[in-house]
């Protein structure tokens, strides 16, 4: 039941009907959406990803507020497949220079990275919380999938493998990229991708361990371990530096000033913060990239808490080779 002991028996069945169509109209609405960006108009494009992010930003919100929400998502045909797909497929563009609509380009890449950590969020969350999500992410799929119609339920395209290979793919190409140490996007993603790959090897899920450790570079099984465990220790250090930036923003903002700057307008030193690649973390609305950073800022405590049982997990593997 998604309502506490509060509402009557009746009330109680009606509102969990009303609820359970709510979420199903928002899964739906987020598949929708992703059809329609195959579409080549420009403003049905650009409509259908304010209304994605906006749905999704909802369902993550309830899955993190709640297991009993997790389930209804799990239990659509639809959601899972999407969302992974929405993951695997993820390759950011970079900027060409030669081209004028640079800032055209800046907003579509930003987008972009929302839907990305939006989508991570949310499988993570079904992940941590739904024993049937760490079976489900075992389907095939490909990384280039389209979202045609006759993909919507399961990916159908010839390039298909599995969707655990392909989030090991994705999380090998965001550490190449986060080589560069301005790239904190990648770092960020790296991380949290690390995260979701330990949830899915637990002592339940032996066989993924396997399929995992195969596929990461390294000379020893012991070795790849300490690598991904170190890798998700680097990630608790960044959610705890954007929940320093993000108290030092509001408290700039209660004070006056803006962020990196004194009262007479001089520079505090602190504008590195946006200068190594991390949004500003004055964006607190949720509509760029840096919203969404900021949103996981303010969820650092609950963030830890997991990496750190991710980490154990880990570890215990580790002991046991």
């Amino acid at each position: 039941m998604l309502l506490d002991d509060r509402f009557s028996g009746e009330a109680k069945t009606i509102l969990d009907a009303s609820c359970l169509t709510m979420v199903n109209g928002l899964v739906g609405t987020f598949v929708v959406c992703q059809v329609v960006l195959g579409d080549e108009s420009a403003l049905a494009t650009q409509a259908a990803m304010g209304t994605l992010i906006s749905a999704l930003r909802l369902l993550v919100n309830l899955a993190d507020s709640s297991y009993e929400w997790c389930l209804p998502i799990l239990r659509n045909p639809f959601a899972l497949p999407t969302l992974l797909r929405v993951i695997s497929s993820y390759r950011p563009v970079p900027l060409d220079p030669t081209i004028e609509s640079s800032s055209a380009h800046t907003e579509a890449e930003a987008n972009k990275l929302d839907v990305m950590c939006l989508a991570l969020a949310l499988v993570t969350s079904i992940v941590q919380e739904a024993k049937q999500g760490k079976v489900q992410i075992s389907k095939m799929m490909d990384p280039s999938c389209k979202f045609t119609r006759s993909c919507l339920k399961g990916c159908h395209c010839v390039g298909r493998i599995g969707a655990v290979e392909s989030l090991v793919r994705l999380y090998l190409d965001q550490t190449e990229r986060s080589r560069d140490l301005s790239n904190a996007e990648a770092t960020f993603l790296k991380g949290h991708l690390a995260i979701l790959l330990g949830l899915l090897c637990d002592d339940r899920n032996a066989a993924n361990r396997t399929a995992i450790l195969e596929l990461l570079p390294g000379d020893s099984s012991h070795s790849k371990l300490e690598t991904w465990i170190e890798t998700i220790r680097d990630f608790v250090g960044l959610y705890a530096d954007l929940a320093r930036r993000f108290v030092r923003a509001v408290q700039d903002a209660k004070s006056g000033p803006s962020h990196g700057q004194e009262a007479d307008g001089s520079d505090d030193g602190n504008d590195n913060d946006v200068q190594i690649g991390l949004p500003d973390p004055r964006d607190t609305t949720g509509a760029t990239s840096g919203g969404i950073f900021v949103k996981h800022a303010e969820a650092s405590e609950k963030g830890v808490e997991l990496a750190n049982r991710v980490m154990a997990i880990l570890q215990s593997a580790q002991r046991d080779l």
